[in-house]
């Protein structure tokens, strides 16, 4: 909804001269994941803007994404994934330092939260768009890899955190899985609950999440009451407090 949204706003002000924009091109399997998810970012960064002087709207989900550029007759600037990125972080010099890999990937949709509320790009040490940008020209404004309730890659202890610290901030709620079997699952132990981390996690969303700031989480036995007191019910406990502060589906009563 939000490329929609984007879109025919770009069409109804186009004729002004005053809206640039620019549709990033993220369908190449060549571009780094953590690149794609960067540039989906950046998206929301600039749809977010008060002047509206950039509007922009990625392709990423055939055939849907571009089959409505085409319904709105549109030629913009076309940008790879990495071109886009490297404007984005000159218009945005700021970074949340994180990490995709292994057990840290638990705690990415919290980490987009974050650089939603403090409007910087999720990047990893080794990204590679440090080969083309230098790291010491962006200000870590958040180090999830370093700070005491991310460091073990526990999502129930950041998103506290986060919800703690930043809900206020935010406009509603979002669900991001960052990338967990949705296939059956059994946990053997209190230590081994999760399922496996077997999928890429999907990005689509968020560009809307920055956009909109909205609080990102995903807590897998969030909605799950009383399993197991050890794990799922402090995650089920912690939703619950949450949404009873605040209806949190998109367009109701948001977190304040």
């Amino acid at each position: 909804m939000e490329k929609i949204h984007n879109l025919f706003f770009f069409h109804n002000c186009n004729s002004t001269n005053q809206t640039q924009l620019f549709v990033v091109d993220l369908r190449d399997s060549s571009i780094h994941h953590t690149t794609k998810l960067a540039a989906q970012a950046c998206v929301g960064l600039y749809n977010r803007q008060q002047s509206i002087a950039t509007v922009a709207y990625t392709l990423l989900n055939e055939p849907y994404d571009d089959f409505w550029r085409k319904q709105l007759n549109l030629e913009p600037e076309y940008l790879n994934g990495t071109i886009f990125l490297l404007r984005c972080l000159q218009d945005f010099p700021r970074r949340i330092r994180c990490s995709y890999n292994g057990a840290a990937r638990h705690v990415v949709p919290n980490d987009i939260t974050v650089g939603s509320i403090l409007e910087a790009i999720p990047l990893q040490d080794d990204e590679p768009i440090f080969n083309k940008v230098d790291p010491t020209n962006l200000s870590i404004v958040f180090d999830a890899i370093t700070h005491s309730l991310f460091a073990a890659n526990i999502e129930r202890n950041a998103t506290k955190y986060v919800y703690d610290a930043y809900a206020k901030n935010t406009t509603s709620i979002a669900k991001l899985n960052p990338g967990y079997s949705t296939s059956s699952f059994t946990p053997t132990s209190e230590n081994d609950y999760h399922p496996p981390m077997i999928n890429d996690m999907d990005i689509s969303l968020v560009d809307f999440v920055y956009s909109e700031r909205l609080f990102a989480f995903f807590l897998y036995y969030g909605c799950i009451p009383g399993r197991n007191p050890g794990w799922s019910e402090n995650e089920y406990k912690l939703v619950t407090r949450m949404s009873a502060t605040k209806l949190v589906g998109i367009g109701q009563i948001p977190f304040q």
